[in-house]
């Protein structure tokens, strides 16, 4: 904000009418150009918060994926371990077959 006040202040005291406007441009521009960078700035910091969060998300999923992956290896995931037989006898019909 103070970038836009102090052309003003500089064209205040200056007593031809074309030096106060070129003044007054040329500080006008000024700001413009660091709201701009400012933006940009803001723009580059969002998208790197951004990219941080993924990869946490991508981290924590891929670590649950591996514990899982363990979990089953071991048989532990509350699935039977293959070899092992854990059908409920009162689901099996006259044929022996599940239904």
């Amino acid at each position: 904000m103070a970038e836009l006040l102090v052309p003003h202040v500089y064209a205040d005291g200056v007593p031809h009418q074309a030096v106060q406007v070129a003044w007054l441009v040329s500080g006008g521009l000024a700001g413009v150009a660091l709201v701009g960078s400012g933006l940009g700035l803001l723009l580059v910091h969002l998208r790197r918060r951004d990219a941080a969060r993924e990869r946490a998300t991508l981290r924590e999923a891929t670590r649950q994926v591996a514990d899982l992956a363990e979990a089953v290896a071991r048989g532990h995931a509350g699935w039977p371990s293959p070899g092992r037989s854990d059908r409920d006898p009162t689901l099996e019909t006259a044929a022996g077959q599940l239904p």
